[in-house]
């Protein structure tokens, strides 16, 4: 079984409680300018440890902000916000990481659509954990039919 889950990401419900570094933002896009090439993108990002503990896996998720409403309205798909059907997309680690209070944890994260299955992503995750390369994970994200 864990060899399935690290192959492909699994969406799921996070309990809040289990993140414990700070969180940032991997891809902005303005749904009124974007093109389908800005869907495949790479970047770098940090996430400070907030407290002594493990990191057994990444978890991502999305916002979406309309702004150009009377009243600006943030659907959120984040697990310290209300339940969606969306839920969260977890990426386990195949070993976990002991961390510590203001460790960092840095890295790229790439993300394309698959050359065969458009309705595959592709996603390559770099991490390195107190300066030192730790793995570097390639999955796919599966389309449903």
């Amino acid at each position: 079984m864990r060899s399935h889950l690290l192959d492909e990401p699994l969406v799921d419900v996070v309990d809040p409680k289990s993140q414990n570094t700070t969180e940032c933002c991997i891809l902005d896009l303005d749904l009124n300018t974007c093109r389908i090439s800005d869907l495949d993108f790479a970047t770098e990002y940090m996430l400070v440890v907030q407290r002594r503990d493990y990191v057994h896996a990444f978890c991502f998720w999305f916002d979406v902000t309309f702004s150009a409403c009377h009243k600006p309205l943030t659907l959120s798909t984040s697990p310290k916000d209300k339940y969606t059907h969306w839920k969260q997309t977890v990426f386990y680690l195949p070993d976990d990481l002991t961390v510590d209070v203001g460790d960092k944890i840095q890295g790229m994260i790439a993300v394309r659509r698959n050359a065969n299955n458009p309705r595959d992503i592709d996603v390559k995750l770099l991490y390195h954990h107190k300066g030192k390369l730790i793995k570097k994970l390639i999955l796919r994200f599966r389309g449903k039919s």
